[in-house]
């Protein structure tokens, strides 16, 4: 089994705000605005960062330019809950458009890990689960403890090369102690599952208690 990392929630602070306003003057960026999970990808020549919005499902992506400059500890490849607005006069067929940013936040950025067997799950408020590309993301809610647990996306490797691929959510507490709810995002890297074989379907199981008597969710490339 490839080992689990441990994943702070604590990750979810707001950690680059570029505009602020009074209660007179409620700016767009507060009442206008995107908010998607995109790619960082590095700084650009003029040294501000590009993001990928990664297209719904198969649909295609979007290189975005922004305004934000250099975040510490920020690495390319990480994914990241975004807070924007388009700032230019582009459309829906454009690959490259510039952008304002207003917040960006760490999330769960990881790739799909392995294990024998299914895993276990605490129970999460879904809120929703969708894939762009090769992205399986989630936005739900989880009990708070303030410290770090297990968070990951774990496939059982004996369905690794069959038709339906199972995998877990798998999020473990430990012995911390749980208090009340809050928002968590997360981004899973699930590439590696349909190269070489578009044909075959992911199924996400999860323990939800918004909907409790779906037990699971398909994901399929074709």
């Amino acid at each position: 089994m490839t080992r689990l990392s441990l994943i702070s929630l604590l990750l979810l602070a707001l950690c680059a705000v570029t505009a602020s306003c009074s209660d007179d003057d409620i700016g767009e960026q507060y009442t206008d605005y995107r908010n998607d999970i995109v790619t960082y990808n590095g700084w650009n020549g003029s040294g501000n960062a590009t993001f990928t919005l990664v297209g719904r499902n198969d649909e295609q992506s979007v290189l975005l330019n922004s305004d934000v400059k250099p975040i510490d500890g920020l690495k390319a490849g990480q994914r990241v809950l975004l807070r924007y607005n388009f700032s230019d006069d582009g459309n829906g067929y454009d690959d490259v458009r510039n952008i304002t940013a207003y917040s960006l936040t760490r999330i769960i950025s990881d790739t799909l890990r392995h294990h024998a067997g299914d895993s276990p799950c605490r129970t999460v408020r879904l809120r929703s689960l969708w894939r762009t590309g090769d992205y399986i993301n989630i936005h739900c809610q989880v009990e708070y403890t303030g410290k770090e647990r297990v968070f990951a996306l774990v496939a059982d490797d004996a369905t690794l090369h069959s038709d339906t691929v199972d995998c877990y959510l798998r999020h473990e507490l430990r012995t911390d102690t749980a208090y009340h709810w809050r928002e968590c995002y997360g981004s899973f890297y699930v590439g590696a599952i349909w190269r070489g074989h578009p044909e075959r379907t992911l199924r996400v199981h999860l323990d939800d208690n918004t909907f409790p008597s779906v037990k699971y969710y398909d994901f399929n490339k074709q």
